[in-house]
């Protein structure tokens, strides 16, 4: 079950959406506040947030700005909802990180869609991100054998050239002595 922070200083606001995200099967977590978001961002961080940018004190940009500041918290999508319409709005939160932009008032099924498009996205670049580091894994493996398939052979190399050097030498010896056809051959 995916779970999805939404922030809205309007509590009705977030009665509204959470009553919806519900029925879609959603776990809602929901802070009325910047700050609160905040705090719920760093011990409990979802996989989606839903934001408002018009909010007193800590606005929705500029938790957007703080997201992209932690590893973490950066690849948590989010989708703007607000009522704000402005071309420049949109174009600010989308630069500072906003996945997605819906203005009030919504349409729930268009924003249903964007939530289900997200959550896919992000569940595809966490998978992504988890091959990467199995393959870096292996790669490290078949490094570290390579490695010792090297030593191996050089250390058994070592061992058969020591032995053969005295054969070779022996047989030198012997070739320079007198010996009989027989015996040379």
């Amino acid at each position: 079950m995916s779970r999805i922070l939404v922030v809205d200083d309007r509590e009705d606001n977030i009665k509204a959406l959470s009553f919806d995200l519900l029925d879609d099967g959603y776990e809602i977590t929901t802070a009325l506040s910047g700050h609160q978001a905040l705090l719920e961002l760093q011990s409990n961080p979802p996989d989606l947030v839903l934001l408002d940018l018009l909010m007193p004190e800590l606005d929705g940009f500029e938790i957007c700005r703080r997201m992209q500041e932690s590893p973490q918290r950066r690849e948590i999508p989010i989708i703007v909802v607000s009522a704000l319409d402005d071309n420049e709005s949109i174009v600010r939160a989308l630069d500072l990180g906003a996945q997605d932009y819906v203005t009030k008032p919504y349409y729930y099924p268009i924003i249903a869609a964007r939530i289900r498009a997200a959550l896919r996205q992000k569940k595809e670049r966490d998978l992504l991100l988890q091959l990467n580091a199995d393959l870096d894994t292996a790669r490290t493996m078949a490094e570290a054998g390579m490695r010792a398939k090297s030593s191996f052979l050089t250390n058994m190399s070592h061992e058969v050239r020591t032995p053969i050097n005295g054969i070779t030498g022996m047989a030198q010896l012997l070739r320079e002595s007198s010996l009989t056809l027989e015996q040379k051959d």
